[in-house]
């Protein structure tokens, strides 16, 4: 990160310092992210704090000691900061401090040899940060203010001496710059009788003098493979991130030695917990040891929204690593020579392959993803398929996220809430990135506020009070100026502007800026962003705002507020913090509405265009517009890359709901006469698709058999009015299908009402198998008979074992015949489990007899397992 000082006096610049930083820094980190950077201005506009005081000192002690502070705080930033440094100058000349001795103790602190000690501040830091070596002087751009027509007196040199000696300033500067070289400009501004005209303009000239300047360095970036810009990225924000941190060391180092023993880490905690800031300081201080780490933070680039993306940049970093110079992301194809498209588990296969590879000879890896709950919902994501089942002893896995985010069969441990000592921790290390400070009264007027047990709360309060302007500071000025004035306007500022609820503050922080560059555009795309479920591109919110939308003020607002916003690989702007969308969403008068909106948005674009094929079951469902589920069901069944989406979310809902939705789906269903026929495909979803996302606990079970059973219901409706092959086999697979669930409950109830699904199922699959007599038809009703004799068999006794094998012996006799028939593979592995199945039977009945006819079905077995193993491999 750069961070640039900005050197002039503050009465009289209030506008430009205003505009850098919500125009030319904005501007600068748009650019700056593009290559791997990130930008801002150290501003030190609101005070060094000087009221911690020693109270056995005298007046005059305290006064020279504070005014020493302020020196030394000045050039200790400048030194933090990187160049360019900024230098503007107008007609004051700023502050001349009265005693000259502590200008030398300052300047000697620094080894800054100086003639002339009756110096303001502002000259003094110009002396050291530019003008004390040529090198730094060329590394520094500045600008001369001319203001053209009448104007008032503030802005003016405050006497003859000030001007004299801001005249010398600037004559000394134009002279360095004709010997050695240099940047300097001028610009004007014009009074307009309530600010200046110009500054702007000013903001946009600065923001691409900047840019020039640093651009040389930025190109390098463009020199880097794609996967090694992705890791700069997030190398830079961990960097920056792990500076702020200051609470929590206890639980850091315990955390530390837990991953250096333990294979993977889970690290949960609240929304706001602190956690990123956890995580950079861990990668960080595991990085100074014998572990390499590899950090990633979702949803910070485009290429880390997914736990795909997570996965291929791993395996891409460790192939690096081994010198593997064809990447398996480039891998082609011998004969068409494009790009192979591997599946996930080929993708978890080769991660797996190389962490034992990378391991070999003794090295250790640390793989680290921060907020693993904000990847894009998807099974590798659930399933954690970033994290491989066996990578070895020496590649460990950290991984952070909220305390909702289900890690099934993992052990995590959860961060406590932060102590009194905690907040200060937090509050002076989220100053310490921007180089402020701030007084003791104001620290304890922030740590006293019900929410301020939060870190993400603290850390938004101080972010707020960074946004401090012209207008805060005439206040300061109109209630006395200095210190006393700052904090008492920063606590009013706490009181009055500040919630003390960590959603409502997340919300109004956005809002504030957003009432510096266009309060109506913000307050409606926040409202949109919120109840999206992740995020809109440009595109979509101008059509949703319609007349509000201006791309310039979107964009403006984007960059000023660059740390709460995240950029989805499809290109979607969605929230950093899960608060903000809360916060938001609470401001929104009907949520449903804008449900509605954006769901008839989503109707207006191309089928298969990426947004909408994310998001509009999710917003159809929202919407409550049953019509157009179906309708979209029916339509796009067979369309496997539309219907799973769709299938996810609806499960989503059935977890949420417990089912309630989707059974109010299949009422409306049942109860309209239009397109009957089509609607078997709506039952099919219902038992397959939707069926299959349910993962198999006694509570997904229960939501499972209600949706099954009212699904049931709706096919039985669909036969009684259509009666043809699409609805008996739809009500025979969700006969089938609910009888799979008692028979997965167990207990003797459950298999008796098994049982009897099973045999209305076999009844079904009778009179298609009859109808049709197709191989379709006969292979499901082989498989309702082989449905009913595992539950025979499960019911145990010899009466049940021998109508289990008489039904097995019809299940042989359909595939003998579909053998004979297709000569398939698939059909001779049928047939070779059954003659298992009917084996096993024989053996458990007992007896000479029944083991030689279990002898001989498991001879037959194994010969047809031979000759497919001979085919196949």
């Amino acid at each position: 990160m750069k961070t640039v000082f900005l050197s002039s006096t503050f009465k009289d610049m209030q506008c430009e310092r205003d505009a850098i930083r919500e125009i030319t820094a904005p501007i600068l980190n748009v650019e700056a992210r593009k290559h791997g950077d990130e930008f801002d201005f150290c501003d030190l506009r609101w005070g060094i704090d000087t009221s911690r005081t020693d109270p056995a000192k005298s007046e005059k002690e305290i006064e020279r000691e504070n005014n020493l502070k302020v020196l030394n705080v000045c050039f200790d930033e400048i030194d933090r900061c990187k160049p360019p440094m900024i230098v503007i100058l107008g007609y004051r000349y700023g502050w001349i401090p009265e005693n000259e001795d502590l200008i030398k103790e300052a300047a000697d602190r620094k080894g800054l040899q100086i003639d002339d000690l009756c110096k303001s501040v502002t000259a003094l830091e110009i002396e050291y940060g530019s003008l004390s070596d040529d090198n730094k002087f060329k590394n520094t751009l500045f600008y001369f203010r001319e203001i053209d027509g009448v104007f008032p007196t503030d802005f003016d040199g405050e006497d003859d001496e000030h001007t004299y000696k801001m005249n010398a300033l600037k004559r000394r500067i134009r002279k360095l710059i004709k010997k050695i070289g240099g940047h300097i400009k001028e610009y004007h501004l014009k009074w307009n009788g309530n600010g200046f005209d110009g500054v702007k303009e000013f903001a946009h000239m600065l923001a691409e003098d900047i840019k020039e300047m640093l651009m040389p360095q930025w190109l390098e970036y463009e020199k880097l493979t794609p996967f090694q810009k992705e890791r700069m990225t997030h190398y830079t924000f961990i960097s920056e991130k792990s500076e702020m941190f200051r609470a929590r060391k206890k639980e850091a180092d315990e955390l530390i030695r837990h991953i250096k023993t333990e294979p993977v880490t889970i690290i949960k905690g609240e929304v706001g917990s602190g956690k990123s800031t956890l995580f950079s300081y861990i990668a960080k201080n595991m990085e100074s040891t014998e572990w390499a780490v590899l950090p990633f933070v979702s949803g910070l680039t485009s290429q880390s929204d997914t736990a795909f993306e997570i996965m291929e940049n791993t395996v891409y970093f460790l192939e690096d690593k081994l010198g593997i110079k064809e990447h398996y992301i480039d891998e082609k194809d011998h004969i068409t020579q494009l790009r192979k498209m591997h599946s996930v588990e080929e993708w978890r296969e080769k991660l797996t392959e190389l962490c034992w590879r990378y391991t070999e000879n003794g090295k250790k890896l640390l793989v680290m993803v921060d907020a693993a709950d904000q990847l894009t919902q998807s099974e590798e994501r659930d399933k954690l398929y970033f994290i491989p089942t066996n990578a070895g002893e020496n590649i460990h896995f950290v991984m952070t996220c909220t305390t909702d985010f289900e890690t099934v069969g993992r052990d995590y441990c959860t961060l406590k809430e932060i102590d009194v000592d905690g907040k200060y921790d937090v509050i002076n290390g989220t100053l310490a990135r921007s180089g402020k400070q701030l007084s003791k009264p104001v620290i304890d007027k922030m740590s006293t506020l019900s929410a301020s047990n939060n870190p993400l709360y603290l850390s938004l309060l101080v972010q707020r009070l960074t946004m401090m302007n012209k207008e805060d500071f005439t206040e300061i000025k109109n209630k006395g100026d200095g210190m006393s004035a700052i904090e008492q306007h920063q606590i009013s500022l706490i009181e009055k502007n500040c919630p003390d609820n960590l959603e409502k503050m997340s919300a109004e922080l956005l809002l504030e800026a957003g009432r510096r560059i266009n309060s109506e555009l913000v307050r409606k795309a926040g409202l949109y962003l919120a109840v999206s479920r992740a995020g809109l591109r440009k595109k979509d919110l101008s059509v949703l705002l319609g007349d509000t939308w201006t791309d310039n003020d979107f964009s403006h607002f984007i960059s000023y507020m660059n740390d709460c916003f995240m950029i989805r690989d499809d290109g979607r702007y969605d929230f950093m913090h899960k608060s903000i969308r809360i916060g938001f969403l609470r401001l929104c008068p009907d949520v449903d509405t804008v449900n509605r909106q954006i769901l008839t948005h989503l109707k207006s674009l191309h089928d298969d265009d990426p947004v909408r094929v994310r998001e509009f079951i999710y917003h159809t469902i929202k919407a409550d517009d049953k019509e157009f589920f179906v309708d979209y069901v029916i339509k796009n069944y067979f369309e496997k890359q539309l219907i799973l989406p769709a299938a996810l979310d609806t499960y989503e809902k059935c977890i949420s709901d417990g089912g309630k939705w989707m059974a109010s789906v299949l009422h409306w269903a049942e109860n309209n006469t239009i397109k009957k026929s089509e609607y078997c495909n709506l039952s099919y979803f219902s038992n397959n698709e939707l069926s299959d996302c349910f993962k198999g606990s006694q509570q997904e079970f229960e939501i499972q058999l209600f949706i099954l059973k009212n699904n049931a219901g709706f096919a039985e409706k669909l036969n009684s009015v259509v009666s043809n092959y699409d609805t008996k086999r739809s009500l025979s697979v969700s006969y089938g299908r609910i009888a799979g669930i008692y028979e997965q409950l167990g207990g003797h109830e459950n298999l008796e009402r098994a049982l009897m699904l099973y045999n209305k199922d076999l009844e079904l699959s009778k009179q298609l198998a009859a109808e049709l007599d197709t191989a379709d038809s006969r292979i499901d009703l082989s498989i309702s008979y082989h449905s009913i004799a595992g539950i025979y068999q499960r019911l145990d006794g010899r009466e049940n074992l021998e109508r289990a094998l008489g039904l097995y012996n019809k299940c042989i006799e359909t595939f003998e015949q579909l053998a004979a028939e297709l000569g398939t593979a698939d059909s001779r592995r049928g047939l070779s489990v059954n003659y298992s199945r009917v084996a096993g039977i024989y053996e458990k009945l007992g007896g000479q007899e029944n083991f030689e006819s279990a002898l001989g079905l498991y001879q037959k077995c194994l010969e047809m397992r031979e000759r497919l193993a001979a085919e196949l491999g």
